[in-house]
């Protein structure tokens, strides 16, 4: 009978973005193998995908207030604006 494997746990934003930083940091190096390199690079976009995650979750969550035509505030979703092409 096997154990159970232990459950994974996401990190979080500020670890993957270390992460990256770390990566994009032994990269610039130039001391890794091109195998290592590869394999380092990998990781490098699964956490950068992680903090695209991160970063749409919380797009999510924000609420914008703007005007109505009576000029009294509402709530929009930030999505519903197009999220970050939103001039402010």
């Amino acid at each position: 009978m096997s154990l159970p494997e232990p459950e994974k746990t996401t990190p979080s934003f500020e670890e993957c973005l270390q992460r990256v930083q770390a990566v994009v940091e032994q990269l610039e190096a130039g001391n890794l193998s091109l195998e290592e390199s590869l394999k380092i690079f990998a990781e490098g976009i699964e956490m950068v995908r992680q903090c695209q995650q991160h970063l749409q979750a919380a797009e999510e969550k924000i609420e914008i207030l703007l005007p109505d035509s009576n000029d009294q505030l509402t709530r929009q979703p930030f999505k519903q604006l197009g999220g970050s092409e939103v001039g402010f």
